[in-house]
């Protein structure tokens, strides 16, 4: 039996990016497709892509939305971080208080 691909939704300001980082040592990095900061120029060239190239993916991470799994040729599991509410204001109130930007892209 073909373990499930893991597609990990990666929420801002919830340590995602530690944990990221964590799962993704677990992988050989051919078998690993990080959809990066440009979003549906990613998912785009994703759905484009042979089943064969699909297959090759255990483990899609990055900022995206439920759906993907929609696109694979195989079955799959989502899975994230949370963090309590208040926490993620506490967070993103600390980073727009010291300027860092969020890493937020404007979708028209």
């Amino acid at each position: 039996m073909v373990s499930p691909t893991l597609l990990f939704l990666h929420i801002p300001n919830t340590a995602a990016t530690t944990l990221n980082s964590i799962i993704e040592r677990q992988y050989v990095p051919a078998q690993i497709y990080a959809l990066g900061k440009i979003v549906q120029k990613s998912l785009t060239a994703y759905c484009q892509m042979s089943t064969a190239e699909k297959q090759r993916h255990r483990l899609i991470t990055d900022h995206t939305d439920f759906g993907l799994h929609e696109h694979l040729p195989s079955p799959s599991r989502y899975f994230t971080l949370l963090l309590r509410p208040w926490q993620m204001i506490c967070r993103f109130s600390a980073r727009a208080c010291l300027g860092q930007e969020m890493g937020w892209e404007r979708v028209e």
